[in-house]
C-alpha cells in the first residue's frame, strides 16, 4: 500500500497540468465509438445521464460543466459523454447501468467497469472531488512503477506521500497536508509540484 500511494503521488505531481479551459468537452459520437476511443487512449469515461425535463441536469450543465477548472481537469483525464436516457441509445445506457434517477453520473474504466456512480446535482467542488476519487481508485502499481524507480524520496516527500495516502483511503488530509507544507520555503510553495499538491489535497 505504501509503494502504491507513492506511485499515485508521483503520477499527480510530475504530470503536466495547467488551468486554462472553457468547460468540459463532451464526446459526440455513438456509444461503441466512445468505448473504442477510451480503450485506445486508455482513459476513464465520465458519463452524465439526463432528460430534457430534468431541472438539476440543466443547472449542472449551465453552472458546473462550464467551469474552467472542471473543464481543464476533466478534459485532461477523462473522455466525457452526455446522454439523454429517453432518446437514441439512452434507454440502453439506462438499463446497462441501472439508472433510475437523473442526473446520474458514472465513471467507467476503459473496460467498462464502473469505478464510481453517484446521483443528483453536483457543484464544482463536489464534481472535482468525484473526479479525483475516480482517478485514484483506477490507478494501479503498474501505472507508476517506472517513475517510482527513478526518484529518491526526502523526508518532505514522505510527508506528502502520507497526505496522498490519506486521500486515497478517504481520510481527512488537512493535518498531513499542513505538516508537509511546513517543510517548504516561501519560494518553493509556488513551485509547480506544490501548486499541484495543493490542488489535489485541498479539503472538499
Amino acid at each position: 500500500m505504501l509503494k502504491s500511494s507513492l506511485f499515485i503521488l508521483l503520477f499527480f505531481l510530475f504530470s503536466p497540468f495547467s488551468f486554462i479551459s472553457d468547460g468540459i468537452h463532451f464526446y459526440e459520437g455513438n456509444w461503441n465509438d466512445l468505448l473504442k476511443k477510451a480503450k485506445s487512449e486508455n482513459k476513464i469515461i465520465f458519463i452524465d445521464t439526463y432528460t430534457s425535463w430534468c431541472g438539476p441536469c440543466k443547472k449542472m450543465s449551465k453552472e458546473t460543466f462550464t467551469n474552467d477548472t472542471i473543464g481543464e481537469f476533466f478534459n485532461k483525464n477523462f473522455i466525457s459523454y452526455k446522454i439523454d436516457i429517453e432518446k437514441g441509445e439512452g434507454p440502453m445506457i439506462k438499463e446497462l447501468f441501472g439508472i433510475t434517477v437523473v442526473p446520474t453520473l458514472v465513471f467507467l474504466d476503459p473496460d467498462k467497469k464502473v469505478i464510481l456512480k453517484t446521483i443528483g446535482y453536483q457543484s464544482v467542488k463536489n464534481l472535482l472531488a468525484l473526479g479525483k476519487k475516480s482517478l485514484l481508485a483506477n490507478k494501479t502499481i503498474v501505472d507508476f512503477k517506472n517513475e517510482f524507480d527513478k526518484v529518491k524520496f526526502s523526508h518532505a516527500d514522505s510527508l506528502l506521500e502520507n497526505a496522498f495516502l490519506n486521500l486515497y483511503q478517504g481520510m481527512e488530509t488537512k493535518e498531513s497536508t499542513a505538516k508537509y507544507f511546513e517543510t517548504q520555503s516561501d519560494t518553493s510553495l509556488h513551485s509547480e509540484k506544490n501548486i499541484k499538491a495543493n490542488f489535489y489535497l485541498e479539503e472538499d
